[in-house]
């Protein structure tokens, strides 16, 4: 038998299989797995009974709860600018570092009156928790486990999805897919002066 190597029958007589690929693949289906468990949430949910949300659409109300253990309201923001995008750990935008720049919005939002979260969509608090440490993201982080409001109030369904919602509680600009830095900046700009 060669050093590393078991045999296993599995069904089938005189195969040898190699353990740390076999490992390997259980790594990768399982990563495939926390990646796919939101979409299929998303899915389940219901595509037909999701919303259009809209620019000149009403900024739909919720509370949900965030990473730190507090419940933020949407209302509870309104007089403000107010930046939201919902995400999951799968998708391009955050697996490089252009989530990375939501810290510096996140800091200049602080202090231009534009208030800055994100929302993640039904992934476990331990995950999400273990990421933001990762890619030491330092703005709130809301947890839609059941993706409710996602769904059916955003009628998000790509990841990420932004929205600006202005101080009158009306959606002002929408975006979804990946975002380069720039593409971030220019989307975010206007209201960071306007807060101002």
């Amino acid at each position: 038998m060669i050093k590393g190597r078991r045999k296993w029958e599995c069904g089938m007589r005189n195969k040898e299989y190699n353990l740390p690929i076999l490992h390997s693949a259980i790594c990768i289906l399982r990563s495939c797995f926390s990646f796919l468990l939101p979409l299929f949430i998303l899915m389940q949910i219901g595509c037909s009974e999701a919303p259009v949300v809209k620019i000149g659409d009403v900024a739909q109300d919720f509370t949900l709860p965030s990473l730190a253990g507090e419940h933020i309201t949407l209302s509870g923001l309104k007089g403000k600018n107010v930046f939201i995008f919902f995400w999951t750990q799968g998708c391009v935008f955050c697996q490089t570092d252009n989530i990375v720049h939501v810290n510096d919005i996140f800091r200049q939002g602080k202090k231009a009156g534009l208030e800055v979260f994100s929302i993640n969509i039904a992934e476990s608090k331990g995950d999400v928790r273990e990421f933001v440490k990762q890619k030491g993201l330092i703005f709130p982080v809301l947890l839609d486990r059941d993706a409710k409001v996602t769904r059916k109030k955003y009628g998000v369904y790509m990841v990420p999805t932004l929205f600006l919602i202005g101080k009158d509680g009306i959606i002002k600009e929408k975006a979804y897919g990946y975002l380069t830095k720039e593409a971030l900046w220019q989307f975010v700009n206007p209201y960071l002066k306007e807060s101002s």
